[in-house]
């Protein structure tokens, strides 16, 4: 397994870049440049497979059922929240398959990005995006020109989101 060191960004280009965020979040839509992935459908035409989905509980009587952490029942509670496990879903995509799209070759990145879904918030749990793989993945680092264009978390997270609704 080949390991990369990358350097770490200093404390003010993280704070500079989540000002952008922000001033693109209050932006009017007219001036913030928009996605071209817009339909479920690109995220298997780019290599992203649904790797899990279920549904989140927020009681325990069930030995079996995948359980909602304290730290979140927590959250739900401050700020009223649904706690249905219907309205609450774990889902998280890979980007686990090698595909050919746009004329190109496009290899598998390990990319991941899981999350779960209330109709009032989107909490990010286990993220990497491709080019920044998870820990353990073993494929050398990939070239930018050959990593999928549909890389970034909030690209994938409307299309899972909308497809939650």
């Amino acid at each position: 397994m080949a390991t990369t060191s990358r350097p770490r960004r200093h404390w003010d280009d993280h704070l500079k870049h989540g000002q952008q965020l922000l001033r693109n979040l209050n932006s009017p839509m007219s001036v913030v440049e928009q996605s071209r992935f817009v339909g479920y459908g690109d995220l298997k035409k780019y290599g992203w497979r649904l790797v899990d989905d279920h549904a989140l509980r927020y009681d325990n009587d069930d030995l079996h059922a995948r359980f909602m952490p304290e730290s979140m029942k927590q959250i739900f509670d401050k700020y009223d929240l649904s706690k249905d496990p219907r309205d609450n879903r774990r889902v998280s995509f890979a980007n686990d398959r090698a595909v050919h799209v746009d004329g190109r070759y496009r290899p598998k990145t390990g990319g991941e990005f899981g999350n779960i879904y209330n109709p009032g918030l989107i909490i990010a749990t286990y993220n990497y995006r491709p080019g920044f793989c998870q820990p353990g993945y073993d494929d050398t680092p990939l070239p930018k020109e050959d990593l999928t264009p549909l890389k970034y978390w909030s690209d994938v997270v409307f299309l899972q989101y909308q497809q939650q609704l």
